[in-house]
């Protein structure tokens, strides 16, 4: 199995477009916060957090200041017994470390204590409650259009009226 990650450094208002992943998705934020989004929700992702994207979710997200951390891809094959659906939690101090521990054995074939590394980050992420820091989207496309816009400009300052005729 060959493990891939990738350290994030993102300045303030860095769009990452809408995409997808065949692999799982572990998010780690060390500094910043990223406004994190899926067609259902969006989260508010602040250092100290981790979050999870099953594989083949469609997401996207902005940098709200600079953002450190970092993100690990899990082979679609590793994912069973995840979450199915997009997860934002707490990062333990355990979790934070496994991170930091595996994120350098990315690109090459993990051996047996790096495998286990990750079986216990895994199950930590299992057992991680979700944290209460997402807003589900609306479901109507007109609602779903002017959210969108205030989301992508919050000092929009169009009024009740201009918003419902727009």
């Amino acid at each position: 199995m060959i493990l891939q990650s990738e350290r994030l450094w993102h300045e303030k208002k860095h769009l990452t477009p809408w995409h997808q992943h065949t692999e799982g998705q572990i998010y780690l934020l060390t500094h910043g916060m990223i406004a994190l989004e899926t067609h259902e929700r969006q989260w508010a992702m602040t250092a100290g957090n981790i979050g999870w994207l099953p594989p083949h979710c469609a997401h996207q997200a902005v940098a709200c200041g600079n953002v450190a951390g970092w993100s690990l891809y899990v082979p679609e094959a590793y994912c069973g017994g995840l979450p199915e659906q997009p997860r934002l939690s707490t990062a333990s101090g355990l979790i934070q470390a496994l991170v930091e521990r595996i994120t350098p054995f990315a690109g090459q074939k993990l051996n047996a204590p790096q495998r286990r590394l990750l079986h216990i980050l895994l199950d930590e992420v299992r057992d991680q409650e979700s944290a209460p820091l997402q807003l589900p989207l609306p479901q109507d496309a007109r609602l779903l259009k002017i959210a969108r816009a205030l989301l992508n400009d919050p000092a929009d300052n169009r009024s009740q009226i201009e918003w419902a005729a727009w």
